[in-house]
């Protein structure tokens, strides 16, 4: 909103600006030219792209001359409304850039962590089955001992049976 778009219009001037009125009363005969004007102005800003070039070509459409100023007057406020139109895009095209960028950095945020904490349960996982790994072969090694033990012990037992049967047996003869 401009300065001037909140100042009441001018009585001469009804439906235009309070700076359009000011212009206006400097003109020679102004609130004529304007009264008569306004409908052709409000038909120039209604016609088509291609309607508009044609108009530029043509010096008198039925009873009204078409001037080539109104015309590049018209062709600079569709430019000024485009630019508009594109500043805006533009504006919010960034801002949606902007938001896109954020989400992604809060995604590889998220990602590290997530793979960090990945690693780290993998290294606890890890020192685990090193732990238990270390186990099984102390307890492998340990009933390996006793095995050894053991069937060294049924031998030796196994043998003085077999002595003190043998010994029975000849003695009962």
């Amino acid at each position: 909103m401009s300065p001037t778009d909140d100042e009441p219009e001018l009585p001469e001037y009804r439906g235009h600006t309070a700076a359009f009125g000011r212009l206006m009363r400097t003109a020679h005969e102004g609130q004529t030219t304007v009264s008569s004007m306004a409908p052709l102005v409000a038909d120039l800003m209604k016609v088509r792209d291609e309607e508009l070039v044609l108009l530029s070509q043509v010096r008198a459409v039925s009873l009204v001359m078409v001037w080539e100023a109104s015309v590049a007057a018209e062709v600079a406020r569709r430019t000024i409304a485009a630019l508009a139109l594109n500043r805006d895009a533009v504006t919010q095209s960034t801002a949606a850039n902007d938001e896109a960028l954020r989400l992604n950095r809060e995604a590889i945020v998220q990602s590290t962590a997530a793979n960090d904490e990945a690693l780290r349960l993998n290294r606890a996982a890890i020192d685990q089955s090193t732990i238990a790994i270390n186990k099984l072969r102390t307890a492998t090694e340990s009933w390996s001992k006793w095995l050894t033990r053991l069937t060294i012990f049924v031998v030796i037992l196994t043998g003085v049976l077999v002595v003190l049967t043998i010994d029975q047996l000849l003695i009962r003869r």
